[in-house]
């Protein structure tokens, strides 16, 4: 949100509107930059209605979003003849809802893919590192939720294999960003960080949704700055944000979303970073079939784009 208002103000010359973050902020502003959820909460509203109804033309960025009620509503009642659609994965659902986004824009009118922008210079070559993890052995009789949890959030030998990726890389002067799904996973690597190895840490910060706007802007600032070499996120740095300067992306949320392995993968491709290139690490987990299976999802994800390299680690 005001990543997004400060790049406009620099680059049109003028005060930008922002809607959200308990912010309603839009009078005598040519442009706006608005949250969909707070437009979605005060829908019915005429102070809504008014900003959406006179809205000449409309950005929708992850529009991939789309698909869902909130989305569809805010983009439906927003009357704007110019209407684009902004996504790195556009398309790719599996329920129907993409009918919704063609609804709402209209068809694709291009697409870049990763490998033009790389061959162009325009992003960085990544490469993929696939860690095997096959301790602990989780048996059939599970549930997907119950392998996750073992297998992935609180799995020790896996969190210690990917704290010592951290430890290798920062030792190497490398920004290194980690992506978690779930708080209590990011906690834990949060605590394996501060005491890696014996008797020393690595400087990090550990950032998720519970936290105010102010600290998340400030240890992505620091990161950015080379201040602190290792970030710790939740989902809410998946998509909408301009994290740059990163050489290694560690993805240790697992999963099987060909959406969200892409958008998370995004995060790193663009140019800035200490190197040319960008190192992804992720995991292929023996330890249970559903986390196996989405390990080879992953990698089938990888593998179309037709401009990853892949690399295992032994």
């Amino acid at each position: 949100l005001y990543q997004t208002q400060r790049v406009f103000e620099a680059r049109l010359g003028v005060p930008c509107g922002v809607i959200g973050d308990q912010n309603w902020d839009v009078k005598g502003k040519w442009v706006t930059v608005a949250t969909v959820d707070t437009l979605y909460s005060r829908l019915a509203k005429p102070e809504c209605r008014s900003v959406l109804e006179t809205t000449d033309v409309l950005f929708a960025d992850e529009c991939h979003h789309v698909g869902s009620d909130s989305w569809y509503q805010v983009m439906r009642a927003c009357p704007a003849y110019y209407r684009f659609g902004l996504s790195g994965t556009p398309l790719k659902r599996t329920d129907g809802a993409d009918l919704r986004l063609i609804g709402v824009t209209g068809p694709v009118l291009y697409e870049v893919r990763n490998k033009m922008l790389i061959e162009r210079g325009v992003s960085v070559q990544p490469i993929i590192y696939f860690i095997p993890i096959e301790k602990p052995k989780i048996g059939k009789g599970v549930d997907y939720r119950e392998a996750y949890t073992r297998g992935i959030v609180e799995n020790p030998y896996r969190n210690n294999a990917l704290a010592a990726e951290v430890a290798k890389y920062v030792d190497q002067g490398l920004s290194v960003l980690v992506l978690v799904r779930e708080i209590k996973h990011g906690e834990l690597l949060d605590k394996k960080l501060w005491s890696y190895p014996k008797g020393s840490f690595i400087p990090h910060q550990f950032i998720n949704g519970k936290e105010s706007s102010e600290v998340r802007q400030k240890a992505l600032e620091e990161f950015s700055s080379g201040t602190i070499k290792a970030l710790i996120a939740t989902s809410i740095l998946d998509e909408g944000v301009d994290v740059p300067n990163i050489d290694v992306l560690v993805l240790a949320g697992g999963g099987k979303s060909s959406i969200r392995t892409l958008q998370r993968v995004g995060r790193g491709l663009r140019t800035g970073g200490n190197i040319d290139k960008l190192f992804v690490v992720d995991t292929a987990d023996f330890q249970n079939h559903y986390l196996l299976k989405h390990s080879f999802q992953r990698m089938k994800d990888y593998k179309a784009e037709e401009c990853f390299e892949i690399r295992e680690v032994k």
